[in-house]
């Protein structure tokens, strides 16, 4: 498999001093690929509130896109290179079980 360097060919010197600790702790989880719900459960908090923390994300960090505060987030330390591969890794492995599982269910069907 062929690793994508450009991705990772740039850093931040650290994460920008205008961003709280909270929104800091959501910038990561968002660069691990976790989705609003995952977030506001592991953090303890309500959707809504992840919602308006990644609002300030998108203001403080001058992006338009959660994408971008995911590279920014990867770029300024908050989220290891191998952290983000085992994420990609996982979600791939689990979308190979489900297609396998729903493959092997049509063809019960067909025989």
């Amino acid at each position: 498999m062929r690793e994508n360097t450009a991705y990772f060919s740039f850093r931040l010197p650290q994460p920008p001093r205008c961003v709280t600790r909270r929104q800091r702790e959501v910038w990561r989880l968002l660069a691990l690929g976790a989705s609003y719900k995952e977030i506001a459960a592991t953090l303890g908090i309500r959707p809504d509130g992840v919602k308006a923390h990644v609002l300030a994300l998108h203001s403080r960090l001058a992006v338009t896109t959660q994408h971008e505060i995911a590279v920014l987030g990867v770029a300024a330390g908050l989220v290891t290179q191998e952290e983000q591969l085992a994420v990609i890794e996982q979600r791939t492995c689990g979308a190979v079980l489900r297609a396998r599982s729903i493959a092997g269910a049509a063809r019960e069907d067909a025989g």
